[in-house]
């Protein structure tokens, strides 16, 4: 998970000049002040900070990005800083010159350590961190469990019932956001990733547009040859975020898989128009439940929802676009559409923040 905060931001400012520092006057290479040129190429250069207990640091190919722990953010010393940003720099120089290598720390990314006289430090692969026991928010967990229990009652056979539950996962969510958003110390802003594929998809953004009413931020990020679906937002969202997106996955494959069946659908065509049409359903669903807050909630909501959209544009920047110009399917969107306004989110895989990966 990437955490951001304005102390976590100063930190990697003062990281990244660091790094285009080493760059330009250690390794001769022309610096900008985001990109740095081999050639006739120019390569992002992009530091970012993650929540992690067992690396220091890392440099992600497909993403052209540089990771370092949080833990260190004010506590590392200079030098130590130095010499991690120069080992992920190696990885990033080899990855470069030499893009077929396959081990991470063998002769290639041995070799540009040597070409540019950086100690045998910067060489050694990075040290595990202590394992670390997390104690979580007694409040939060207790409030995550409750908006569970009521998401699982929401396609209850009892109209009212199921109406009832809707309304009240809203309004439990939205309640702890506007008290948390009167808090001072509630400034850190945390990113985490959902799923990965190696191109945009149906299922992922179906899961995208539900995203958008749990009161966090749900963005695409776009790499070589790979796309993540991310959530965006404070850490008890992230996690009821991870705890949909878990059930959703499986959810929503075993329900194109019996509506297909009796419905007689087929083709891809038809598959990504069903999941558009549950997106469409559940936000349906959603929305109208929202219709029902008192004004109070309501003038809540618009500044919780304002309060993350700031965050979100400080820290992270321009959202990513969800939208599709697919041809839809009639049939399999309006059966997609009925089965998002039954959906109910009910217990999911027990998980640690999993990442999905489909093919």
């Amino acid at each position: 998970m990437k955490l951001y905060s304005d102390t976590i931001a100063t930190f990697l400012g003062h990281a990244e000049r660091m790094a285009r520092e080493i760059l330009s006057k250690e390794c001769q290479i022309d610096v900008g002040r985001t990109r740095f040129t081999i050639g006739r190429t120019t390569w992002p250069l992009s530091i970012v900070c993650f929540e992690d207990d067992s690396r220091w640091g890392y440099f992600e190919s497909q993403f052209y990005q540089i990771g370092i722990n949080s833990k260190l953010v004010g506590t590392i010393k200079d030098s130590v800083l130095r010499d991690l940003i120069r080992h992920e720099l190696a990885h990033y120089l080899a990855f470069i010159f030499y893009p077929h290598t396959k081990s991470a720390h063998g002769e290639e990314f041995k070799l540009i350590c040597k070409k540019y006289h950086w100690p045998e430090t910067v060489a050694a692969a990075s040290g595990d961190l202590p394992s670390l026991i997390h104690v979580g928010d007694m409040k939060s967990e207790a409030i995550i469990e409750k908006v569970k229990k009521l998401l699982s009652l929401a396609s209850s056979d009892n109209p009212h019932e199921a109406e009832l539950a809707t309304l009240k996962a809203n309004q439990l969510i939205l309640k702890y956001h506007i008290e948390k958003s009167d808090l001072q110390d509630s400034k850190e802003f945390c990113v985490s990733t959902l799923m990965e594929s190696s191109k945009k998809n149906s299922l992922m953004l179906a899961i995208y547009e539900i995203l958008t009413h749990f009161l966090v931020k749900p963005l695409l990020f776009y790499g070589r040859g790979c796309v993540r679906l991310e959530a965006a937002g404070d850490r008890e969202q992230i996690k009821l975020a991870h705890y949909i997106t878990d059930y959703l996955v499986l959810e929503l494959e075993s329900l194109w898989k019996s509506e297909s069946k009796r419905l007689d659908l087929k083709g891809l065509r038809a598959k990504n128009s069903f999941y558009v049409g549950i997106a469409k359903g559940f936000s349906e669903k959603l929305t109208q439940s929202r219709t029902q807050f008192t004004p109070v909630e309501s003038k809540g909501l618009i500044k919780v929802e304002g309060q993350l959209k700031a965050q979100f544009d400080k820290f992270i920047g321009g959202l990513s676009s969800s939208t599709s110009g697919q041809v839809l399917d009639s049939k399999a969107l309006e059966s997609g559409k009925q089965k998002g306004r039954d959906l109910s989110i009910r217990s999911a895989i027990k998980s640690t923040e999993k990442v999905y990966r489909l093919s």
